[in-house]
């Protein structure tokens, strides 16, 4: 297993693989470079969109610099550069909306060719970025929505992990309708 990691305060997990990385452009390059043997990906990474066109190889002094026009242009999609690569491996995203944010996932799940999308509204004060806990609703391609209630993100993990096993050991007619957490956690693997 592989954690490709941008800057966290969360602590990294032992027993994987680490590659740490800066920006945008330095994680999809690290994406790429598993991508050839890899069977499941799961993009929980809040990438930025937007990254500047230029950047200063020295310090910007005041005194130097009357104006500064900051020029921005967007990043790689990294989902959709790995869907292109390995139209065979099953794809997580996430949707980390505010407000509702169902539609806005519903749409990245099938732009970016998705097998499942985690939608969750950041807005909320006990979810998303910061906190320890997340609520969440899954959405996979064939059509199942899932909204997990409020769990810490190690549960919200469990909870993920469990579903794509189940999702890609069975045929979609048996899967249909199940969720790990419906009649139980499934499995003790550990994220």
């Amino acid at each position: 297993m592989v954690l490709i990691a941008g800057h966290t305060e969360a602590p990294l997990p032992e027993g994987v693989e680490i590659v740490q990385v800066r920006t945008a452009k330095e994680m999809l390059d690290a994406v790429l470079r598993y991508a050839d043997w890899l069977e499941v990906f799961v993009g929980a990474a809040a990438v930025a969109d937007f990254a500047p066109k230029q950047v200063a190889t020295t310090k910007l002094r005041r005194s130097e610099t009357k104006r500064l026009l900051l020029e921005l242009e967007p990043t790689a999609d990294i989902l959709m550069a790995l869907r292109q690569r390995r139209p065979d491996a099953f794809l997580v995203g996430f949707a980390a909306e505010f407000g509702e944010p169902l539609e806005r996932a519903k749409e990245k799940l099938a732009l970016k060719g998705l097998d499942m999308i985690v939608a969750n509204d950041v807005s909320q004060p006990d979810a998303g970025f910061g906190v320890d806990t997340n609520r969440c609703t899954v959405i996979t391609r064939d059509g199942q929505i899932k909204t997990l209630p409020l769990l810490t993100k190690l549960e919200v993990a469990h909870q993920l992990w469990d579903f794509v096993r189940e999702h890609r050991e069975r045929p979609k007619a048996e899967v249909k309708g199940k969720f790990a957490g419906d009649e139980g956690r499934i499995g003790t693997e550990t994220v």
